[in-house]
């Protein structure tokens, strides 16, 4: 089997493992990224993309606005499409072959971190710290379950640079577990 890694805490490791996370969120990293105000194309970002030519990057080294449609924006996600596979990484040096478990993607999509739903939380592998318990699970949206979410991906990412009050745009991959 052939694929990509993708790096996970080991609590969200274990998450996948007990088939609570099916979702991960990972910032995309393009500058002055956002929906594109030209006619006929959905997204804009400035610098260079896999999807311009060699040439042109060397034209313009400080790189230039790219406008492309949603297709191709999904198409050039880093972490793979529907049928690639991922394996997960618990260490920084970890071998293929120690990989915890492998992942199949199974859509992928781009949407603003602020606006996850209660339900993508759960997929996330995020549990209510107040209403879960043994024979209770929470359901709907609960601000307790919310704030769970927000102290996750501050703990993970605002170190990088990427607080949940900046609101970054993410790649929001879907995966299942394949054995």
């Amino acid at each position: 089997m052939t694929g990509r890694p993708i790096p996970f805490r080991a609590d969200m490791t274990q998450a996948i493992l007990d088939g609570r996370k099916t979702q991960t969120r990972r910032v995309v990293k393009l500058a002055h990224f956002g929906p594109s105000e030209t006619p006929g194309y959905d997204w804009t970002w400035r610098g260079h993309a896999p999807i311009r030519s060699y040439a042109r990057q060397l034209r313009y080294p400080d790189g230039c606005w790219q406008d492309v449609s949603h297709e191709k924006l999904l198409s050039i996600c880093p972490y793979g499409q529907p049928g690639d596979l991922l394996w997960t990484k618990r260490q920084r040096f970890q071998r293929k072959a120690d990989a915890a478990a492998w992942l199949e993607v199974v859509a992928v999509r781009v949407e603003r971190l602020r606006d996850i739903q209660w339900y993508d939380i759960r997929a996330e592998g995020v549990d209510c710290p107040e209403h879960d318990g043994p024979g209770v699970f929470c359901t709907g949206e609960c601000p307790l379950l919310r704030h769970a979410f927000s102290v996750l991906w501050d703990d993970i990412n605002e170190k990088r640079g990427y607080p949940l009050d900046s609101n970054p745009w993410c790649w929001v991959i879907s995966f299942r577990r394949i054995d």
